[in-house]
């Protein structure tokens, strides 16, 4: 015990309290500014995450979806003017696809 009060009276005495002091801060303030280091590389790394998924969402997934939309709006158009077509033709009265497409529109209307 004694020894303990000898080293404590000898660090406060010598200035070791004081060099001990600005080193402890010294610490401290290296560890803030590692942790802020670290923390912003944490973040660049996350926002590099995402710009990568964001790319491989566009590469693979909008891309293809948009084609497969641009594809179905052309086939709608050929289907269109296909379909206005159909009065101007010869044979209007006995038309099987314009039966069908009355029988598809009727059985719609039935379901609304």
């Amino acid at each position: 015990m004694n020894d303990i009060i000898h080293l404590v009276i000898d660090v406060l005495l010598s200035g070791g309290v004081l060099v001990s002091l600005v080193t402890l801060r010294s610490t401290l303030v290296k560890s803030k500014s590692e942790a802020r280091k670290s923390k912003s590389e944490a973040d660049q790394a996350g926002v590099e995450t995402e710009e990568k998924a964001s790319k491989l969402i566009m590469q693979y997934i909008v891309e293809p979806l948009k084609s497969e939309i641009n594809g179905l709006r052309k086939d709608v158009r050929r289907l269109n003017r296909a379909i206005d077509k159909v009065k101007d033709c010869k044979f209007n009265d006995n038309c099987p696809v314009r039966r069908e497409l009355q029988d598809i529109q009727t059985a719609g209307d039935n379901d609304k």
